[in-house]
């Protein structure tokens, strides 16, 4: 079993999206590599959704690239009046998503 946050989540159509960066060959990639579209995942709650304190008007979110999902969990949390500027880094640059 592994820990990863959505990055969005739709309830209703039971949709997610997940940002998972693995960097090496460990069976995690193996597994990710044949998923199939329409294959059966199951997840749990593991704990309950963390809001940030918003009391700031900007926001600086920074992390390598293993923590996007956070990073897009913390985003989504914050109202959309908040300025948000994020920086992922990573070794190669094809580990990052476009956004």
């Amino acid at each position: 079993m592994q820990q990863y946050a959505f990055s969005d989540y739709e309830p209703v159509h039971h949709i997610a999206d997940i940002a998972i960066t693995i960097c090496c060959d460990h069976e995690e990639k193996k597994w990710i590599e044949n998923l199939q579209q329409g294959d059966t995942l199951f997840f749990r709650l593991l704990c309950r959704s963390w809001v940030p304190d918003q009391a700031a008007d900007h926001y600086i979110l920074i992390s390598d690239v293993k923590a996007l999902s956070q990073l897009y969990e913390i985003n989504r949390a914050l109202p959309v009046s908040k300025t948000v500027t994020a920086v992922a880094y990573a070794e190669q640059e094809d580990y990052l998503f476009p956004d």
